[in-house]
């Protein structure tokens, strides 16, 4: 298993727990997502996320204390199988099989193509991004601030 980012570096050194709960899904799968480290609120902490990086890449430790969570929005490939062509709501169906056993540091995103849902969901959190446009639909990521 390999944590990799959007510049394909492989992360997997910095964030072990992501690495265990991974193992502990069957092969062949491709999540994408983005790697949060949560305050106390539920609210994304940016700067606890870059201070894990810089200080395990200066001196080799792991950094920050804190757990990461891959907040997960979709799976790209399932048992080998690439998903891309087919329609986010069937990907979203294999996607939800996968994490139903709630694997931790694997958390996954809520989304809708409500707007009037997703305009509240962005109201939450002054700055917080979200809209994902997906053809012909509007689907929106959320934190799920319970996991």
């Amino acid at each position: 298993m390999r944590l990799l980012g959007r510049n394909m570096r492989n992360l997997s050194p910095w964030f072990p727990e992501l690495v265990l709960a991974a193992n502990a899904l069957p092969g062949g799968i491709i999540l994408d997502g983005e790697i949060v480290i949560g305050t106390g609120r539920g609210v994304s902490d940016f700067g606890a996320l870059q201070q894990r990086l810089t200080i395990a890449r200066s001196n080799g430790e792991r950094g920050s204390r804190k757990s990461a969570v891959l907040l997960t929005c979709d799976v790209l490939q399932f048992a080998c199988e690439l998903l891309l062509d087919q329609p986010l709501v069937c990907r979203r169906e294999r996607f939800d099989q996968l994490l139903e056993d709630n694997h931790g540091c694997l958390q996954p995103a809520d989304q809708t193509s409500h707007v009037g849902l997703a305009e509240e969901w962005l109201s939450f959190v002054p700055g917080l991004e979200g809209w994902l446009p997906n053809a012909p639909t509007v689907v929106m990521c959320q934190a799920n601030a319970g996991g």
